[in-house]
């Protein structure tokens, strides 16, 4: 870790609820959060191992306070 880019965060704010999910390549959960303060730093929650190099995808979905729909997903490239 260099201190750069050690932690993929959603950036922005206004949620009423908001759920941040990451899934490899099999479609396994493998980290999950209601809080946009906390991003995924490459490790396999559950277990807290470091999850390998590969491509994930990552889904948000959630709930602005003006009432819009938030649903997105798409890829993230791990490198180690």
């Amino acid at each position: 870790a260099n201190g750069r880019n050690d932690v993929f965060y959603v950036r922005g704010g206004g949620f009423k609820t908001f759920e941040f999910a990451i899934y490899n390549r099999y479609g396994e959960l493998i980290f999950i959060s209601n809080d946009i303060k906390i991003g995924w730093d490459g490790k396999i929650n559950f277990t807290g191992q470091e999850a390998p190099s590969d491509t994930y995808v990552y889904r948000l979905i959630g709930l602005l306070e003006s009432g819009e729909a938030v649903n997105k997903k798409g890829l993230v490239n791990l490198i180690r």
